[in-house]
């Protein structure tokens, strides 16, 4: 529900809305027998390892039910304009193994989670911002741990975030840029000694980020790029280093050119680059950062009443070598390669 109000020389835009969510995981036994098949290597020199498909292995089922009501108001009045809400939440969460080895006890509990936001036009088509908000963090602890599958407590995630965001409207020319500050703060897990997994910490992000946009003609530019300096806070268990798979730069080029024929096409070339990033939790080894390149064309047509997008893309045009992520599951580190060059074609029908 939405509307409008003003009091006095304030003019409200006032909402409410109600969310109700259902979510049920019913995996049942699985085949996960690694120790009795054996354990190969990297270099994939072991012999044939017999089959063992017997589900043996007790996945862990999750029911999670949650009803939320917000409330949100959006406040101006002359160069100033404000936004707060609430977010109620009653989060009922139960894990039970498919064996019955295992049932947690129902984890039910209500929380509120608060935003607010301030912000003033210090010039034509440009505003500086100040924003606060919580959010709500669901973890559970990951396989190969003695409380598999388990939901932990209910813990917060913050973020404050000052900034400047603008735009130029000209005859020949558009533009729309921002500049922003932010610190994000969110729970770690780790595992114990006991091989429980338990809340451990927080995670700490502060950054600087800027975008632009611009058009001119039949020309599109855009780029954004942000800093990153990501910290671990408070950890028993693990290094209070860097979080690890957390690049410390991303930057993104683009621009576009609308060739003026019949079917109106645009080619578009993308440059993104990713920083490096810690592999492993005592911050020893780290993967490079990468730089890759893609290309593409696209088209809109009419058909029968709608629009349809025809795109030819080629990602990664130099067929460039890197490893895109470091993530961790299972206990192992992971490295992932980029995709070699790739060439797709697709067609959107918007209706």
């Amino acid at each position: 529900m939405e509307g409008s109000v003003e009091t006095g020389s304030v003019k409200h835009d006032i909402g409410a809305s109600f969310l109700r969510s259902v979510h049920f995981s019913d995996l049942h036994m699985a085949s996960f027998n690694y120790p009795p098949v054996g354990v190969g290597n990297i270099s994939g020199n072991f012999p044939d390892l017999p089959e063992d498909p017997s589900l043996q292995y007790p996945n862990t089922d999750r029911h999670e039910r949650s009803s939320e009501v917000t409330l949100r108001d959006a406040m101006q009045w002359g160069n100033w304009r404000a936004w707060m809400g609430v977010r109620h939440s009653q989060i009922r969460r139960q894990a039970i193994r498919a064996d019955n080895s295992f049932v947690t006890p129902v984890l039910h509990k209500a929380v509120n989670t608060p935003w607010a936001a301030l912000g003033y036009t210090v010039a034509p088509q440009t505003q500086a911002y100040v924003s606060w908000g919580e959010g709500i963090e669901l973890i559970y602890a990951p396989r190969n741990t003695a409380n598999a599958g388990s939901p932990l407590p209910l813990f917060k995630s913050r973020q404050t975030e000052v900034g400047l965001k603008g735009q130029v409207l000209g005859a020949r020319a558009t533009h729309h840029w921002s500049v922003s500050a932010f610190r994000i703060s969110k729970p770690e897990g780790a595992t114990t000694p006991s091989d429980v997994y338990v809340v451990d910490g927080t995670s700490q992000h502060v950054g600087l980020e800027g975008a632009w946009q611009g058009r001119r003609g039949p020309w599109t530019w855009a780029g954004s790029a942000m800093l990153l300096d990501a910290k671990r806070k408070d950890s028993v268990y693990a290094a209070n280093l860097a979080p690890t798979n957390v690049p410390e730069r991303l930057i993104k080029l683009s621009t576009g050119y609308t060739f003026q024929t019949p079917a109106s096409i645009t080619l578009q070339g993308d440059l993104v680059h990713e920083g490096r990033r810690w592999v492993d939790v005592d911050n020893t080894t780290r993967i490079p950062s990468w730089t890759r390149m893609d290309l593409s064309l696209r088209t809109t047509q009419q058909w029968q009443g709608q629009a349809v997008t025809w795109k030819l893309a080629v990602k990664n045009l130099f067929d460039k070598r890197a490893w895109r992520e470091a993530p961790t599951s299972f206990d192992h580190i992971y490295l992932l390669p980029m995709a070699e060059r790739t060439i797709t074609a697709s067609a959107q029908i918007d209706f």
